[in-house]
């Protein structure tokens, strides 16, 4: 998931690209265990300030 955080803080490529280079088969797995474990959804996470992140 720390991986995951990264890439969501320095890029904007697409989820599902980024799903998979964390070893996630789909992007459901991402959407279904980010939140779990971070707090707040993966597109949310994007979003937030950059500060306040990783």
């Amino acid at each position: 998931m720390e991986r995951a955080k990264e890439l969501l803080f320095s890029t904007d490529g697409p989820v599902l690209r980024l799903a998979r280079g964390c070893g996630f088969n789909t992007v459901e797995q991402l959407e279904y265990n980010f939140p779990k474990l971070v707090g707040m959804s993966a597109t949310q996470y994007r979003k937030s300030p950059k500060t306040n992140l990783i």
